[in-house]
């Protein structure tokens, strides 16, 4: 009897132990570095669907932007919405893109990957004109006139932050 007892709680403490492992695996691939080329086109690129999961990427690559927040809403109605996603954190930055038109989606690298040649292209500043932020947006991520609302937040690199609303 004791050699039953023994076994089964032997048993049910390697399941549990089992259970509780320590599921570190997004901490190690929680900071990888964007190691592939800037692509031209769209904002979104169907071409580079991603596998990754990882949504953090490497923060030495940010130092180019003149923000370390950014957040594009538009709104084409009918559940319809283009999205992006851009925080600059110290320990790396999280990034997605999110086209609800195209069903699709996309994070980490390859979404950086797609939005590094526009964020370079933006010369906004905390004293732009809201009608000049308005046309780079715009123009720079190739928003068509269909939109309904466009809403912007951006955390600048001096620690101003800005908030944006255009209605079509």
């Amino acid at each position: 009897m004791l050699k039953w007892s023994t076994f089964l709680a032997v048993s049910i403490l390697t399941v549990i132990l089992a259970g509780c492992g320590s599921g570190n695996k997004s901490d190690n691939a929680s900071n990888v570095k964007k190691d592939v080329p800037t692509s031209e086109g769209s904002a979104y690129d169907s071409t580079h669907r991603s596998n990754d999961t990882t949504s953090t990427i490497d923060n030495t690559q940010n130092k180019a932007f003149n923000f370390s927040e950014f957040k594009l809403d538009v709104d084409y109605g009918a559940n319809q919405a283009f999205e992006i996603d851009f925080e600059n954190r110290n320990n790396g930055a999280d990034v997605s893109i999110s086209d609800e038109r195209k069903n699709q989606k996309m994070e980490g690298n390859n979404a950086y990957t797609q939005l590094e040649h526009y964020f370079k292209k933006l010369t906004i500043t905390p004293s732009t004109s809201d009608e000049e932020v308005k046309k780079q947006i715009l123009n720079v991520f190739n928003i068509d006139n269909s939109y309904k609302t466009i809403d912007l937040e951006v955390k600048f690199s001096d620690g101003t932050k800005k908030k944006y609303r255009f209605t079509h």
